[in-house]
């Protein structure tokens, strides 16, 4: 059986099984380009032939080349198994991996797609709670705007000032309103924590909200900086009378 190891230098690694055989858990299906690319530079980074994507076709036919080759073919092929079956015919007679790529980039991504932003600004616009719970609502508003981001990067300068900002009011305004305490309790605080730290808050309040809802009255919960739920609007009392004399 044919030991599918190589070696670079003093590192070596092995592929194990078909190498031919691997692909990408996503597949292209011609809407979801921005993500399946992604995943895809993923994988082949990772089996180090992200270089056939880059590079082209060595002029020397030595040894170099015919390593070149045989990755190529590989490449190919895990190209041709992360597309679905109606993408798939598109692609099959190019000869040289790189082209496929190209291709694949020129033919669905919306890298310059003006109305692709906008839809993707819709969507992020109409997205609510509802009825989902509170991971599967984040999860979902920030899948938009990962995707967003990948179309038209922000400005890497005023990010935290500006983007993110206005994503962590946006997280915010679509929740249900048993948060709507926290919420405010959130905006208004002194120090605004970044998406992930919001979510995390929250999350723990959605504990708290499940543990308590017979017994508590949802307007009751709030987040204190990171200590998890506490009583809201509670006072000290003052002794009305005086200590025998």
């Amino acid at each position: 059986m044919a030991d599918n190891s190589k070696s670079e230098g003093s590192i070596e690694y092995k592929m194990a099984g078909n190498s031919f055989s691997y692909g990408t858990t996503i597949k292209l299906n011609g809407s979801n380009y921005e993500i399946w690319s992604r995943v895809f530079i993923m994988s082949m980074a990772g089996h180090r032939k992200k270089y056939i994507l880059e590079e082209d076709e060595p002029i020397e036919k030595k040894e170099i080349y015919a390593a070149w080759d045989e990755d190529n073919y590989i490449v190919m092929s895990w190209i041709m198994n992360s597309v679905e079956s109606h993408i798939a015919p598109t692609i099959a007679y190019y000869t040289k991996a790189k082209e496929m790529w190209s291709f694949l980039r020129k033919a669905y991504s919306h890298a310059t797609n003006v109305i692709k932003i906008l839809q993707l600004k819709e969507e992020l616009c109409n997205i609510r709670q509802g009825d989902q719970d509170l991971s599967q609502y984040f999860a979902t508003l920030t899948a938009a705007y990962e995707r967003l981001k990948t179309l038209r990067p922000p400005c890497q300068h005023c990010y935290a000032s500006h983007c993110e900002t206005g994503m962590i009011a946006k997280f915010l305004s679509g929740l249900s309103p048993e948060y709507s305490v926290a919420k405010s309790q959130i905006l208004t605080g002194r120090d605004l924590p970044d998406l992930a730290d919001t979510y995390n808050r929250l999350s723990r309040l959605a504990v708290t909200l499940s543990q308590n809802t017979h017994d508590t009255p949802v307007s009751a919960l709030v987040i204190s900086r990171g200590r998890g739920p506490s009583s809201f609007g509670s006072t000290r009392g003052r002794g009305t009378g005086r200590g025998a004399g």
